[in-house]
């Protein structure tokens, strides 16, 4: 049987065609250590968090109240992903196969902030964002003004 299989497989490959390609891709730079770790929770503000941090990749709320008022998540991703992919061809037009493997993880890497509705820092952490946040967040639509 293993032999059928090699020699069906080298037909196959001699018939056709084999090529790969190599992707990859840098997303942001991961935050430094030393700024999340000079961040005041209690005292620090979110305009000051943003001046040490910059622009988040995403903002969320968090903890909203029955009065309306809720604070934000903000969250920093970056990446460093890569893949390669490896293409066979039969040769023929009507029979094009792909093989693709991608070794990128399932999760990014992400610091997360949370404040609370006066805008202050409550708290933060890092690790990836399916261990840091839900999978699936909807923020609440603002009540109409009565």
């Amino acid at each position: 049987m293993k032999g059928a299989f090699v020699a069906a497989a080298t037909a196959f490959l001699a018939a056709g065609c084999v090529t790969g390609d190599w992707r990859g891709a840098t997303i942001d730079e991961p935050v430094s250590s030393e700024r999340l770790e000079a961040l005041r929770p209690g005292r620090d503000t979110l305009r000051e968090c943003l001046a040490s941090l910059g622009a988040p990749t995403f903002v969320q709320e968090h903890a909203r109240r029955t009065d309306g008022s809720a604070g934000m998540v903000l969250g920093w991703t970056w990446s460093d992903a890569g893949g390669f992919g490896v293409n066979l061809s039969t040769g023929r037009d009507d029979a094009p196969v792909r093989l693709e493997y991608d070794q990128d993880g399932t999760d990014q890497p992400a610091c997360v902030l949370w404040f609370d509705r006066d805008l202050v820092l409550e708290r933060w952490r890092t690790g990836t964002t399916g261990e840091l946040l839900p999978r699936r967040v909807r923020s609440a639509a603002p009540d109409p003004e009565p």
